[in-house]
């Protein structure tokens, strides 16, 4: 697997060696398209967080400002959605 910095020395080598003006503005063209979707695509890597140790659960839910619901709660909320299909065909979709 080549280094960044290897790639980068290539790409630059092969530039310098073109004279003609409209394939260097196709690769210039080409290069701002891919730089712009680079851009637009979010980096995963940024919502990562080091794992903490020694953290309780107890910890976790205070600072999330966890509100634990009751049952009676949560039959009341489900009781309200309405499902397109079978309770049947989601069960057999989650085998599938």
């Amino acid at each position: 697997m080549n280094h960044p910095h290897n790639t980068k020395l290539n790409l630059i080598e092969m530039i310098v060696g073109i004279n003609n003006e409209s394939v260097l503005q196709s690769i210039e063209n080409e290069v701002s398209k891919i730089l712009g979707n680079a851009e637009s695509n979010p980096n995963p890597f940024e919502g990562v967080r080091p794992i903490r140790e020694n953290v309780s659960l107890n910890q976790i839910m205070k600072e999330q400002h966890y509100q634990p619901i009751t049952f009676d709660s949560w039959r009341e909320l489900t009781a309200k959605l309405e499902f397109e299909d079978s309770i049947e065909d989601l069960l057999k979709e989650l085998s599938a």
